[in-house]
């Protein structure tokens, strides 16, 4: 039977508060049988909460008690010891709980009806949820008024550059989401170590003051894992292990650290959305230990993390709790990395002057590809409710379907077999966001061998080139219309197979310049957590000539002023690239680039001035690096401005300059 595109239903109020790529994956297509939905239904999944008050909180818990019952089995389990925080302003709380995916509708409808707060439903399945986990302990009381936390994947606890000595580690607190349930020393999900949990680990595996890692890691193993699962030991490089080097390692009197490794589920699978429940725990769990010690220090939080689709404008949800936390306090500084998306083909933009003929943008969807490729397209904000543009998609192998940008719902493409793409049209509000309408394209993935996120078995036939269309039916000329592939390569040990797709475009040939025409284009491709207005974005630079990496992502300069605070160095030269810091076995060295690493870099500078009681806003950082070097390389640099070199490297690439300050990293060749 030839695809198709037909209705998948209207958007329900409760499907706007759920991420699209979460309902692709988890939400069977109306003609699935109800053997297929009951087995969805029954998973159980992350719900992110804002409740209004206290008191709001409080009823909806008694409300869904898992110990004592709820309707309809409607249990939604939070984890002890791990408490809401006031972060999205006062007297308003989150917290994340977890629930099966069958109850959403009504948790939603409890919700809403009683204006208890909001509720957004995100991330992968969980299993074996219990709600078994004792309370917290709390830190030993320390000196020091600030705590290091780095929330990433791969970080070695044991590593001898977060030690004191042999046998006395720098963790105040170690947390491990992928850990098994229910351990004597875990929390809700997962598995955390605390200061003497890991001297007992050193000591117990010491060896004339060498520690047998391998030996320490296999009995941290064996204690949280179940026979079923697969930790994955990193042989060389840790993502997490070389960030947090970078970032603090090294320094045996320094600040204690607090550390988090990631659910893996959740990184695999790139797009960051399914990444924020996990996320907003870490917050909250770090923000719950550095309240319980003497003198109330705060944290400073790096997070070398980053995706590409989003709104684009500060105010998403994880911008805004980083701001939020920033603004109120609640921790020193926040430091993300500005993307690695410059020349990723990634990110188009037509504005309604460019739309006086249709546009046309050609995205490429790469075979064997282990998993679904997305496309969103914003309008701009305060849209009104007449249409703007028309969209039609024309899939390699199907039918063109034209929507409209107020054509509210969901519309799938179906042999009546197989689903193969699904197209979301929704206004997003979620958490009090400013109201913007969205357009999500998802297609299936093209491996014909890989189930890794629920759908079993791609479709060939979706590799290729798909045509989007747009047509102008409102758009003012100077307002634009934006359009982000999501991030979607493989990432570290991941097993996904994932490819990153792409938008066809032109490519100039030295010494041919470039056409400034183009709908795809390398400026404001900033990461889409990276827009807001309290975090350190930091992009990238090379040490030897001060000239910015063809990955390191661009911010804009009209309408809004929207650029990384500043560059730090991330690679050392064009031929010895990247920084090099600890493996993730101690007295091991890798080098890793990336603005990943240029976001470490920044964060060190910024921990050496936490030392010394030194401002570290946007405003101070931003200085810095202008007083460092505003941007201009040294006579020496190569100047070819087709290979993304310059004279003077505009703001929009390093915002207040390249920070030089306190350069620490390990060097290749010692004067």
């Amino acid at each position: 039977m030839p695809a198709s595109w037909r209705s998948f239903g209207d958007i329900a109020d409760s499907v706007s508060h759920q991420d699209p790529l979460q309902h692709w994956l988890l939400v069977p297509s109306p003609a699935e049988s109800d053997a297929r939905k009951k087995q969805q239904a029954d998973l159980t999944v992350a719900y992110v909460f804002n409740f209004a008050d206290e008191a709001s909180l409080r009823r909806f818990r008694a409300q869904f008690d898992p110990t004592e019952g709820a309707p309809g089995g409607a249990q939604v389990f939070f984890p002890k010891g791990i408490d809401a925080q006031t972060i999205l302003g006062d007297p308003t709380l989150m917290t994340v709980g977890f629930s099966r995916l069958g109850n959403f509708d009504l948790i939603f409808e409890y919700i809403q009806e009683r204006e208890l707060g909001e509720v957004f439903l995100t991330g992968i399945e969980v299993e074996n949820v219990r709600n078994l986990s004792a309370p917290l302990p709390e830190l030993d009381p320390v000196d020091q008024n600030r705590f290091v936390a780095v929330i990433d994947t791969d970080i070695a606890f044991a590593n001898a550059r977060f030690r004191r000595d042999a046998t006395r580690t720098r963790f105040a607190a170690f947390w491990d989401q992928n850990g098994e349930a229910g351990n004597q020393l875990g929390l809700f999900l997962g598995r955390a170590l605390y200061t003497n949990d890991i001297d007992a680990l050193l000591a117990r595996f010491n060896q004339n003051g060498n520690v047998d890692e391998a030996a320490l890691y296999n009995q941290y193993y064996a204690d949280a894992y179940s026979q079923e699962s697969f930790p994955r030991l990193p042989v060389s490089l840790g993502h997490g292990t070389h960030v947090l080097d970078v970032v603090t390692g090294g320094e045996p009197d320094g600040p204690p650290i607090l550390g988090v490794n990631l659910r893996s589920r959740a990184v695999d699978a790139t797009h960051g959305m399914l990444l924020f429940p996990w996320l907003i725990l870490a917050l909250l769990w770090i923000l719950k230990l550095s309240a319980t010690t003497r003198g109330t220090p705060k944290a400073h939080v790096n997070f070398s993390f980053g995706g590409i689709a989003g709104r684009h404008d500060g105010k998403s949800l994880i911008e805004r709790v980083f701001d939020a936390l920033v603004t109120s306090d609640l921790v020193s500084a926040v430091s993300l990395p500005a993307g690695n998306f410059y020349d990723s083909q990634t990110h188009a933009s037509l504005s309604g002057e460019d739309l006086a003929k249709p546009g046309v943008l050609k995205w490429v969807v790469q075979p064997d590809d282990g998993s679904s490729n997305i496309v969103e397209i914003w309008l701009p904000p305060d849209a009104p409710d007449k249409s703007l543009v028309e969209v039609q998609i024309t899939p390699p192998s199907g039918p063109a379907r034209r929507f409209s940008d107020i054509d509210f719902g969901i519309w799938e493409l179906s042999d009546g077999a197989e689903v193969q793409a699904r197209v979301y049209v929704q206004r997003v509000t979620t958490f009090g966001l400013e109201a913007r309408t969205r357009i999500t394209i998802i297609g299936r993935h093209t491996a014909i061998d890989r189930d890794y996120f629920q759908h079993h078995g791609g479709l060939a036939s979706l590799a290729g080139d798909w045509t989007i269309e747009v047509f102008r039916t409102g758009l003012e000329a100077e307002r634009s219309v934006e359009f982000w592939i999501e991030r979607d390569d493989q990432l570290g040990l991941a097993r996904n197979g994932a490819r990153q797709s792409y938008f066809q475009t032109y490519r100039a040939v030295w010494p041919e310049p470039l056409p400034e025409d183009l709908p795809v284009t390398n400026e404001n491709t900033l990461s889409d957590i990276a827009t807001g207005s309290a975090s350190l974005v930091f992009s990238g630079a090379f040490r030897k000539d001060l000239q910015v990496p063809g990955y390191s992502s661009e911010g804009r300069a009209e309408p809004k002023l929207l650029v990384p605070t500043a560059a730090a160095i991330c690679e050392d030269s064009r031929v010895h690239r990247g920084v090099l810091a600890s493996g993730y076995f101690s007295g091991s060295t890798r080098a890793m680039n990336g603005t990943s690493v240029a976001s470490a870099v920044g964060a060190r500078i910024v921990n050496n001035r936490l030392a010394f009681g030194q401002g570290v806003l946007r405003d101070d950082i931003w200085n810095l690096a202008g007083m460092d070097n505003g941007g201009t390389p040294p006579d020496s640099a190569p100047i070819d401005p087709v290979f993304e070199t310059y004279t003077t490297v505009p703001k929009t690439r390093i915002g207040g300059g390249i920070l030089q300050t306190a350069w620490t990293r390990m060097p290749r060749f010692h004067k």
